[in-house]
C-alpha cells in the first residue's frame, strides 16, 4: 500500500526567546541563559481511514507505527503518558477543534513534538502548494486540509520549543517555506545552547516528487534514530544525521532532503528540539583554550564531527540486477552515445489482493470474475499489477512487462525508477527480479 503521505517530519519550535543579549554577541556565549522549565509533550496524529475508501486508500501500518513511537518516548525518553497524546483518523473539524483544545493545555514553558503521518497530496500544477488528506477528504483537492493551515494551528500552540515531523508522499513540497538549516550540534556546550534558543525545525519524509510506503521507510529510520541513540541529549540535526545514514544502508536510492527552518515561526538563532533520553551516556565537553595564549600547533577552529549509531555504508559494486517488493526502486546507468538502449527482462510474480490474485509482470487489465480494477492502479492506462517505468519524476509512466526496451536519448546519467502499478500494496506477497542489459 502506498502512504500517499510523504512522510513529512517537520519540527518546529515555538517560543519567545528568553535571551537579553546583545545582537553583537556570538550565538554559543557561554553567558548565562534560562532554561525551558516546562514539560515535554508528544501529539501523535494517524490519517489511515477514509470515509470515501478506496479512494484515497485506507492504510495499514501508520496507526502502528505510532503506538510503537509512543510506547519508545515513554519508556527511553521520559515522556509523561498523560502528555503522549493521539488523535486517530480525525475529520478535519475535528483536527481544528483538537488544535485548539490543546493551546489551553499547553504553558509557554513547554516543548511540543507532533509527529503527523497519513496520506498527503500535491498540486501538480503548483509544486509548493501541499495538502494533508483527512478522514473525510476526497482525492479533490477543495476536500483536503492546506499544509499552511495545519503549521497555522501548530504556531498557535504557543510554546518554547515545537518539533514537528509529517510522514506522507511528496512532504518535500513543504520545504518551499523553508529554509536549510546549518551544523550537527554534538557537545554539552552546543546541546545547552540549543535548549536555550527557541526555534522552528522541519524533516520530510521525502522529496517533493516521491511517495511514501504505508510501511514507512522513514519511521522505520526514525524509530531506529531513537533506540540505537546512546547519548542523553538528542537533536534535529544529529537526529536527521543518523536517519539519513541508516536509510543510506537500506534504501540507497531513496531522496531524502536535509532538515530545514521554518523562518515564519522562529528566526535561525541557534536552538533545536532535544530530545532527552533516560540514562543516556553524557556528551562530550570541549576543552577551552585560554584566549591569551592562543597554540599555534592547533587550527583555529575546532570542528565537532557527527558521531554516527550506523557505519556509514560501503560502496556497492554496480549491479545488473533488481527485486522489486512494494514501493519505488531505482536503477542508475551511464550512457555515452545518443539513442542507447536498455534491455531489462523480469521474471517473479506477485500476489495483490483478493480481486487480482497472483500477476506477472506483464499486469492485469481485468480482476477477478472480470472486475473493473483501474480505481487501484497508480497509472489506470497501464495493465492494473504490472512492472512499469518512468525516467524521470516529470513524465508518465511507461508499460515495462516482461520484457521492454528503454531507449536514452541523449548522453549522460539515468536514474530510471521502476514500481509495480497497484496503489494498494499493504497485502501485497512476493517479488519481481529485473535484469539489466545494455
Amino acid at each position: 500500500m502506498q502512504k500517499f503521505l510523504p512522510l513529512f517530519v517537520f519540527w518546529l519550535v515555538a517560543s519567545q526567546n528568553t535571551l537579553s543579549q546583545k545582537g553583537t554577541e556570538p550565538i554559543f556565549s557561554q553567558t548565562t541563559y534560562e532554561r525551558s522549565k516546562g514539560d515535554q509533550w508528544a501529539v501523535l496524529i494517524v490519517s489511515a481511514k477514509f470515509d470515501s475508501h478506496p479512494s484515497p486508500h485506507n492504510l495499514e501500518h501508520p496507526e502502528k507505527e505510532m503506538d510503537s513511537l509512543k510506547t519508545v518516548l515513554i519508556k527511553n525518553y521520559g515522556f509523561s503518558r498523560k502528555r503522549v497524546l493521539m488523535l486517530i483518523n480525525p475529520t478535519i473539524a475535528e483536527l481544528k477543534k483538537f488544535m485548539a483544545d490543546l493551546k489551553s493545555k499547553i504553558d509557554k514553558d513547554d516543548e511540543v513534538f507532533f509527529y503527523y503521518t497519513g496520506h498527503g497530496k500535491r498540486d501538480m500544477l503548483a509544486p509548493d502548494r501541499y495538502y494533508i488528506q483527512l478522514r473525510d477528504s476526497k482525492e479533490d483537492m477543495a476536500t483536503c486540509l492546506p499544509a499552511t493551515e495545519f503549521i497555522d494551528m501548530i504556531r498557535n500552540v504557543v510554546c518554547y520549543k515545537t518539533l514537528v515531523a509529517v510522514d506522507a508522499c511528496f512532504a518535500g513540497s513543504i520545504g518551499q517555506l523553508a529554509s536549510l538549516t546549518k551544523g550537527t550540534f554534538l557537545t554539552k556546550s552546543l546541546i545547552e545552547a540549543c535548549e536555550a534558543h527557541p526555534s522552528a525545525e522541519l524533516l520530510v519524509a521525502s522529496d517533493a516528487n516521491s511517495p511514501v510506503n504505508d510501511k514507512s521507510p522513514f519511521f522505520e529510520a526514525f524509530l531506529n534514530g531513537l533506540n540505537n541513540n546512546k547519548f542523553n541529549a538528542y537533536t534535529t540535526q544529529s537526529f536527521h544525521h543518523d536517519i539519513k545514514l541508516y536509510m543510506a544502508q537500506k534504501w540507497p536510492n531513496w531522496k531524502l532532503p536535509a532538515p530545514k527552518i521554518l523562518q515564519s515561526i522562529h528566526p535561525d538563532k541557534g536552538g533545536s528540539f532535544v530530545f532527552k533520553k533516560t540514562n543516556g551516556l553524557p556528551l562530550p565537553q570541549l576543552t577551552e583554550e585560554s584566549p591569551t595564549k592562543p597554540n599555534e600547533d592547533k587550527p583555529r577552529d575546532v570542528i565537532v564531527e557527527p558521531i554516527p549509531n550506523y557505519t556509514p555504508p560501503v560502496t556497492k559494486p554496480k549491479v545488473n540486477s533488481l527485486v522489486i517488493k512494494t514501493g519505488p526502486s531505482f536503477y542508475e546507468i551511464e550512457t555515452t552515445k545518443r539513442n542507447e538502449e536498455l534491455t531489462v527482462n523480469t521474471t517473479g510474480a506477485i500476489t495483490i489482493g483478493p480481486f487480482l490474485g497472483t500477476i506477472t509482470p506483464d499486469g492485469r487489465t481485468r480482476g477477478l470474475g472480470g472486475l473493473p480494477i483501474r480505481k487501484w492502479a497508480i497509472a489506470p492506462d497501464l495493465p492494473n499489477g504490472g512492472l512499469m517505468y518512468r525516467l524521470s519524476d516529470t513524465e508518465p509512466w511507461k508499460h515495462c512487462g516482461t520484457n521492454c526496451k528503454i531507449k536514452l536519448a541523449k548522453p549522460g546519467v539515468y536514474n530510471i525508477e521502476f514500481r509495480v502499478n497497484d496503489n494498494n500494496e499493504g497485502d501485497n506477497s512476493g517479488e519481481f527480479t529485473l535484469k539489466f542489459n545494455k
